[in-house]
């Protein structure tokens, strides 16, 4: 069914007030599709959605799955009490990302009216700085005492909460200092009489919660885990950062650094209002253009030799559009390589001379390519040299910048990928039209 029809029926379904139905028709879709059609619904309909379905822990699913721009939007549909219905079905670390995108004021309200208990865990969360393992983590991590039995441990697994995600069990001393893991797997092969500290692994690999979240994801990602514990200074187990967290974080980290790379904010998303869009994109775009300029004022100090040369107009675009596509290879490469840990201090400079050797290999193959058809194109053999030259040259210089510009930003702790595309795409065209019309210029006399 086309998606169009899909939107059409659910909105019927939600009109009628067919709840049975609209469940049925939801868990078919799932929750990521349902998302989607909720923020297609009209604001109406989107209330009607919301109501109908409010009793229903599948709704919860749905707005979790709802982008962060959609989710203010649709929450506002929702009184103080339909809310408080919400948030009271779901763990804290989730209350804390509803709550996160409502008005301050609004916040305060709602905070007041839930139960003393999830207050108290939203507070903690909420006291950890933007997108730290702390402001993430589960803070219902499975733990037991290390002198506790298996056949104990078991049983408190047995009585969690349902919606308790558990990959590992955790074994704290009497202070709740973590001392080790034990796998699931692992506990329900031993004797039920053994004590925990005997079967646990030691020295588990743990993240601090200031830590950075992608600190976890990298922590996942080497060492092969479904979770990874969180700890404070003292090493007390505070909560636990799943594999689904994990997930989520190397999403929003791709789609980062890929808008940076653009010279795009996080926050443009294909449904954020277009003033917003306009304002966020103009801060870069003033910038490209200023880069722009610069240049068309390098092409300006070789407006005689063009002149006399027009056939050097025809191969510009050649010589910085290859500079700008091989820079930006090199920037992702580089990009993803500084994302995941791969490079450290000594592997900078080694790393930086491949990229320049590539670009020279990739610049001499394609530049003999280029100047060979501009040879028997124009009939002129030098041209065909200068454009060799220059390509050759021009690729070179993109391996350098596609590589050195994030490794600088790095070094000056911003982002990597922050604007990196716009300097490397600067870099090239500079430096491209520099070596190509300067050559040409040397070689003016063969050329005209």
């Amino acid at each position: 069914m086309h998606f169009s029809k899909r939107v059409e029926f659910i909105r019927r379904l939600v009109q009628a007030g067919a709840k049975q139905k609209l469940v049925h028709a939801l868990e078919k879709l799932g929750t990521l599709q349902s998302a989607r059609i909720l923020r297609q619904l009209r604001a109406y309909d989107q209330k009607l959605f919301l109501e109908v379905l409010l009793a229903h822990p599948l709704l919860d699913q749905i707005l979790l799955d709802l982008s962060y721009e959609a989710l203010p939007e649709v929450l506002a549909h929702l009184s103080n009490e339909q809310l408080i219905t919400i948030l009271s079905r779901m763990p804290s670390d989730w209350d804390w990302s509803f709550l996160e995108q409502l008005p301050q004021e609004k916040q305060q309200s709602l905070l007041e009216q839930l139960p003393t208990t999830q207050r108290e865990k939203i507070a903690k969360i909420s006291q950890y700085p933007k997108e730290s393992c702390g402001e993430i983590m589960h803070p219902e991590a499975m733990s037991v005492k290390a002198s506790a039995l298996v056949e104990e441990a078991i049983q408190t697994i047995r009585q969690a909460d349902p919606q308790l995600k558990v990959f590992y069990l955790y074994v704290v001393d009497e202070e709740g200092h973590l001392l080790g893991t034990v796998p699931l797997r692992s506990l329900i092969r031993e004797n039920p009489e053994t004590l925990v500290s005997q079967v646990m692994l030691g020295n588990p690999i743990a993240v601090r919660a200031l830590d950075a979240r992608t600190k976890a994801a990298q922590m996942v990602a080497q060492n092969k885990l479904l979770a990874v514990p969180v700890v404070d200074e003292a090493h007390h187990l505070l909560g636990v950062i799943t594999v689904d967290d994990v997930i989520d974080i190397v999403e929003e980290q791709a789609t980062e650094e890929m808008y940076h790379m653009a010279g795009l904010s996080k926050d443009d998303r294909i449904f954020a209002p277009w003033w917003r869009t306009a304002r966020k994109r103009l801060v870069w775009m003033s910038l490209n253009l200023v880069t722009a300029f610069l240049a068309a004022s390098v092409v300006g100090l070789f407006q005689q030799s063009i002149s006399k040369v027009v056939a050097l107009a025809i191969f510009m675009p050649v010589v910085a559009g290859m500079g700008g596509n091989g820079g930006t290879q090199s920037l992702t490469v580089m990009t993803r390589a500084l994302a995941l840990g791969e490079i450290g201090g000594r592997e900078v400079w080694r790393v930086l001379t491949k990229e320049v050797l590539v670009g020279l290999t990739v610049g001499a193959i394609t530049g003999l390519a280029t100047g060979l058809i501009a040879w028997h194109w124009q009939g002129n053999f030098y041209l065909g040299f200068v454009l060799w030259l220059a390509m050759m040259t021009n690729m070179m210089i993109a391996g350098f910048a596609g590589s050195m510009i994030p490794m600088t930003l790095r070094t000056l702790k911003l982002d990597p990928a922050l604007g990196s595309g716009v300097l490397v795409t600067t870099f090239t065209d500079v430096f491209g039209f520099l070596t190509f019309l300067g050559l040409a210029t040397l070689f003016l006399k063969y050329l005209v």
